[in-house]
């Protein structure tokens, strides 16, 4: 990534502006010993070692540096794959087309006796509220994309809240699924993010990648 690459830069630098410092010292104490009492083998032997040391160490640096810039160009590689196409994501987000119609999934819980589902448009105000289905485990939800006044809800980013409840009307654990489609790649915190109806998701975050129907 662009940060560690920066770092490892730094990094290098600092070692670099060390070496030379050292190089400068050993050659100067080198200049101005006395012929007659040189300087203890032992002791110019520990300086070399020194000096190779961080001679390793600024390459390492330089390499490490290289893989990182690698790596961060093959994640920004593989998220520009992703754009233009229609994502499941993990979480409660979906797209609205201009049909009207939608679909997102909802990972029911066992011993769910009930499940809630409210569809929040991008202001975060409830626009309906939904029965969800009870069969456990991971269910499609077919959304008409009308309103709870029975219109119909203009195109665009919307969530889901979902809830469940079992017999004795515990709270259970709930997920869902929302999709969309891959419009923009934005470099957060020095990573690729893939832009999904308006938020930025990881790409450890896609369950699944589908061509969009109207391409």
């Amino acid at each position: 990534t662009t940060s560690g690459t920066e770092k490892a830069a730094k990094s290098t630098d600092t070692l670099a502006g060390d070496f030379e410092t050292f190089l400068s010292l050993l050659t100067t104490q080198l200049q101005q010993q006395d012929p007659l009492s040189p300087m203890d083998a032992e002791k110019f032997t520990s300086q070399l070692v020194q000096f190779s040391s961080v001679e390793q160490a600024i390459e390492t640096n330089r390499q490490l540096g290289d893989l990182i810039a690698l790596m961060g160009s093959n994640m920004t590689n593989a998220a520009m794959s992703y754009l233009g196409r229609e994502v499941e994501i993990d979480g409660g987000s979906f797209e609205l087309g201009e049909t009207g119609t939608a679909s997102f999934a909802v990972d029911v819980p066992e011993g769910a006796s009930a499940v809630s589902l409210n569809i929040l448009d991008a202001g975060g105000e409830i626009v309906r509220k939904l029965a969800g289905p009870v069969e456990p485990g991971l269910q499609t939800v077919v959304f008409d994309g009308l309103s709870d006044r029975n219109q119909r809800l203009p195109a665009g980013a919307y969530t889901i809240e979902a809830r469940a409840i079992d017999g004795d009307g515990d709270a259970l654990e709930v997920s869902t699924r929302g999709s969309g489609i891959v419009d923009a790649i934005e470099t957060i915190d020095g990573e690729p993010k893939l832009m999904v109806n308006g938020s930025a998701f990881a790409i450890d975050d896609v369950l699944a990648v589908r061509v969009p129907a109207t391409v």
